[in-house]
């Protein structure tokens, strides 16, 4: 057989590591592996162990009840059987006909604004606009349903020798309170467990659901044109399809967002895609949402509170409680920024929240100096 290495430089880095750290130790960290990742399952001793790690690591200083152990225990072994039930009883199809409809308006918009991308060559802006139209739409749940929960060795095997189903959900399933952008396939996934309250529903106001669940969702379709989903064609493959001038273009646009982040003490280089997809979200769900029809009567059409809430949505989505030294450690790992950072960087980069807020000139959410002028750093 073959093995498809992509990244030689690290391995032949890794292999230097293990030689210096030596088996002894290497092999005391695959027992503590071991342990940490089977102790939920094991007497109360082990997570009693497990929970004074976790509180020297994260802060967390009791353990979870037993109800949402159960779940998530449950929930983990058989995702898809759950998740049909949890459709069946909180994802009516009119709420997934609504939220796929949303996505086309971020959609139209996005494809709106490649249009006045003035930095991009002709050739390019094409191939990015046939990018957005193939990018596919998996909301809610999967399109077809997987035929079993658990999948055989013979099956795995099977489906190793056949076309990529590119649809397929792998790890996610409809009750994951998450959503992504697969750039390998060109999908965005979706699940019916993000389009909830508070984030989503049909009875709560149109600004609500575009400030929370639409700005996500722009933020996966604007994770295919990131810093490193640009890297990716519509077929999901590797490949260049940038002129060098748009290269330089993007980089110079993106690295304002990294200075940004960096003077907010974030590491703006590692959060980088994020950020971009963050910025890029909120401003195409915007624009969906002022592009939407006149409501009919007695209805009023959008307004200056309107504008207000839709904005305020977007910062309660981030809304959340964390403990000092998990936040000490998020600073150094996680990819995204604090959420408080993702809820304000963005925002003071883009106009028209300061313009719905009456925000005073360069004060901190209305600068003099803004990534893109204000328009968006990026897109």
């Amino acid at each position: 057989g073959f093995l498809n290495v992509k990244n030689t430089d690290f391995l032949t880095k890794m292999s230097s590591v293990l030689k210096q750290i030596g088996i002894p130790k290497i092999q005391s960290y695959m027992r503590w592996t071991a342990v940490y990742s089977y102790a939920p399952m094991l007497d109360l001793d082990f997570e009693h162990e497990l929970l004074r790690y976790n509180k020297e690591v994260y802060g967390i200083t009791v353990l979870p009840p037993r109800r949402r152990k159960c779940f998530f225990s449950v929930n983990g072994a058989m995702d898809m059987p759950t998740s049909k039930l949890f459709i069946e009883a909180a994802f009516p199809e009119e709420s997934r006909q609504a939220a796929l409809t949303m996505l086309s308006e971020i959609r139209d918009q996005f494809n709106a604004s490649l249009q006045h991308k003035e930095w991009m060559d002709e050739g390019t802006r094409t191939k990015a606009v046939e990018k957005l139209k193939k990018m596919f739409l998996e909301v809610g749940h999967p399109t077809v349903w997987p035929p079993a929960t658990f999948e055989t060795y013979d099956a795995y095997g099977e489906r190793l020798g056949t076309k990529v189903d590119k649809r397929r959900w792998g790890s996610s399933s409809a009750t994951d309170v998450n959503s992504y952008y697969a750039r390998k396939v060109n999908g965005i996934f979706i699940p019916a467990g993000i389009l909830q309250p508070p984030f989503y529903s049909r009875e709560q106001a149109v600004a609500r659901n575009y400030g929370s669940v639409g700005a996500i969702c722009g933020h996966e379709m604007t994770h295919g044109f990131d810093d490193v989903g640009r890297e990716y064609d519509m077929n999901g493959r590797r490949r260049n399809w940038w002129t060098p001038d748009d290269v330089v273009a993007f980089k110079k646009r993106a690295e304002c967002l990294v200075t940004e982040f960096d003077n907010l003490k974030v590491n703006g280089r590692r959060t980088l895609a994020e950020n971009i997809a963050d910025a890029g979200g909120v401003k195409l769900s915007y624009e969906a949402f002022l592009a939407l029809p006149p409501p009919p009567a007695p209805a009023v059409p959008i307004d200056d509170a309107d504008k207000q809430l839709f904005f305020l949505s977007w910062g309660q989505t981030w809304c959340s409680v964390q403990r000092a030294r998990s936040a000490k450690l998020a600073l150094q790992t996680d990819e995204h920024a604090p959420d408080k950072d993702r809820v304000n960087a963005p925002l003071t980069q883009y106009a028209p929240f300061s313009d719905a807020y009456q925000c005073p000139t360069r004060s901190n959410m209305n600068p003099r100096q803004r990534c893109g002028g204000g328009t968006g750093p990026v897109w």
